[in-house]
């Protein structure tokens, strides 16, 4: 069974990473989990560090475009259903 970990602790976790003060390794050993995992936390906060910065108004209308593109798909879709 895959076990979930708290956000909580991914982000202290991470924090930690961040600040450089241990070694990952022994940050893994410290919060018994896989060095891989540790770094693929770290790289998910970076990327998505930008976008907590960004304009929501430009992130919402970014969001109507998608969305407005997929009722499109949606319905070019639902008139080719064979039926």
């Amino acid at each position: 069974m895959r076990k979930h970990d708290a956000p909580a602790l991914k982000a202290k976790v991470v924090l930690e990473m961040l600040q450089e003060t241990r070694p990952v390794i022994e940050l893994a050993a410290a919060y018994q989990m896989a060095r891989r995992l540790l770094h693929r936390w770290r790289r998910e906060v970076v990327d998505r560090l930008p976008d907590r910065f960004a304009d929501p108004a430009v992130a919402a209308a970014g969001h109507d475009a998608q969305l407005e593109q997929l009722y499109a798909q949606m319905g070019k879709l639902t008139t080719q259903w064979p039926g």
